[in-house]
């Protein structure tokens, strides 16, 4: 059935917060409550004053163009039909730093079909995307990979973009089990996600092995306060990587992390700013057991809240895409 909205609006993405280079494949959050106050688009249902017509929000989609010609590939996460509150990601193909980017989000079609595209929205080296958005139990990959991250205690709460998960320090984590997409060697990849965590030190957020001292990786806390990266390509010592940095922390603040290779060039980000940068060669050492978030090193759990987590595998972010990626879900 032809999907023919009768409402459409531009959104604009801000050049200036896009870093100095081009990102391609970028998935763009749109996040908030849009109730047509000031003007803005009404996304609650007809039935509650708004515009989207369709039951379950399926006459709401993206186009590069106001002739509504070129769908976007976009994921609808959440939209509250009462309220208008919504949580979108669509895929910009080229997000530009010379011009504002501008896309269109149409509407306001009782009869459409469903025009979103999950899996399409994440470029294929995406290995996992956890939006967290449960309210109980496991948690989703919107990927095609469905690296479902089995929940082992934690509880939902407020997370920096809609829920997340909350870690109590004693006896909660959650893993993926073994696979390949867990194992980097010495390609490009990117590690990023959103965590607030207390001051008690000697804690990880997230590591590829929780059995083992020298796992793969991992990306834990101390009290002085710092948020430390550790990596290791024969399990026996931190060879490729230890004591590197995001920086100080502010207890029981979300903040982004982000750490990336890209060739032998590492690079740490914390809410969008490097803090600090190495090399290596070497592969990471291989391993069989489950990805951790929230446990490392046999009893290293994590006190605090973690979102929005990305495993990419092939990808190593750019300067400029983590730039776009932190004002993009901080703003």
């Amino acid at each position: 059935m032809a999907f023919s909205p009768t409402l459409y609006r531009s959104l604009t993405i801000d050049k200036t917060k896009c870093g100095s280079a081009d990102s391609t494949n970028f998935p763009a959050l749109l996040y908030g409550t849009y109730d047509g106050t000031g003007g803005e688009p009404d996304l609650r249902s007809v039935g509650n004053g708004g515009k989207i017509a369709e039951a379950s929000a399926y006459d709401l989609a993206f186009y590069s163009d106001s002739a509504l010609t070129t769908l976007l590939n976009f994921e609808r996460v959440a939209h509250n039909l009462t309220t208008g509150a919504v949580e979108y990601w669509i895929q910009i193909p080229t997000l530009d730093v010379d011009a504002d980017t501008v896309i269109y989000m149409a509407y306001n079609d009782a009869s459409a079909t469903d025009q979103a595209n999950q899996n399409a929205t994440w470029r294929s080296e995406f290995k996992a995307v956890w939006h967290m958005e449960e309210s109980s139990g496991n948690v989703a990959d919107s990927t095609s990979n469905a690296h479902t991250g089995t929940n082992n205690g934690t509880t939902s709460v407020t997370g920096k973009v809609g829920k997340g998960r909350d870690f109590n320090g004693t006896d909660q984590n959650i893993t993926s089990a073994n696979h390949a997409d867990w194992e980097f060697g010495s390609g490009d990849f990117t590690v990023a996600f959103w965590a607030a965590h207390s001051s008690t030190g000697g804690r990880i957020i997230l590591a590829r092995d929780a059995t083992t001292t020298f796992s793969p990786f991992i990306i834990g806390y101390d009290s002085s306060p710092n948020d430390l990266i550790y990596m290791t390509s024969n399990g026996s010592s931190w060879d490729i990587g230890s004591d590197k940095t995001f920086g100080a922390y502010t207890a029981d603040v979300l903040a982004r992390y982000v750490v990336s290779r890209i060739g032998t060039a590492f690079k740490a980000y914390l809410n969008g700013v490097q803090t600090d940068t190495w090399t290596s060669s070497a592969a990471f050492v291989a391993n069989s057991n489950a990805l951790s978030l929230g446990l490392g090193q046999t009893s290293a759990w994590l006190n605090g809240i973690t979102d929005e987590v990305q495993i990419v595998k092939g990808l190593g972010f750019t300067a400029s895409w983590v730039t776009a990626d932190y004002n993009n879900q901080n703003s």
